[in-house]
């Protein structure tokens, strides 16, 4: 169970742009409810969303890496064949997690989000701002990906983890 930190995201600029970020890093759900995603900025390879490093047997081996297939409660594990191993090797990383953490910040993409000031266009500006949660520490690479992808845009954000109390500005 990690310690939630919680984020603040305010995004102002040409509303062109500002709609694009909105379209790209906000899902709209049922009943006005939202879900922010980090990985159609900086997209998580597919295989690792599925590959688990650690230890476990499987067919009466133990392995380190492994892949899960299936959703849960019947999730199967299974050994990665000598394709998906060498696609992993070239990626550079052995898991999800150890990804996540190098390009997100974080281990999870942002859970608990919610809509603090809906999209709104004032002339040739728009403007739209989210919270949302994430695990142990900001997303500070999501931040700075959107800065430098949307350089015309003011993008703008506040961190707190209490656990630890700690906080901060992007």
């Amino acid at each position: 169970m990690p310690n939630w930190c919680q984020n603040e995201l305010s995004v102002y600029g040409p509303k062109d742009q500002v709609r694009e970020i909105y379209d790209l890093i906000v899902n709209e759900l049922e009943d006005d409810k939202i879900a922010v995603t980090f990985d159609r900025v900086i997209p998580m390879p597919k295989i690792l969303q599925k590959v688990t490093t650690g230890g476990t047997k499987i067919d009466g081996e133990y392995v380190t890496t492994w892949v899960n297939e299936g959703e849960w409660p019947d999730v199967k594990a299974r050994k990665l064949n000598e394709g998906e191993q060498l696609l992993i090797d070239a990626i550079g990383y052995p898991s999800w997690y150890e990804w996540a953490i190098d390009n997100w910040g974080t281990k999870w993409d942002a859970c608990e989000s919610r809509l603090i000031t809906p999209f709104e266009v004032w002339e040739d500006e728009a403007e739209f701002a989210v919270a949302f949660d994430t695990a142990w520490s900001p997303p500070e690479p999501f931040f700075n990906a959107l800065q430098e992808r949307f350089e015309n845009v003011r993008v703008g954000g506040f961190y707190r983890e209490d656990g630890l109390q700690f906080a901060g500005y992007f």
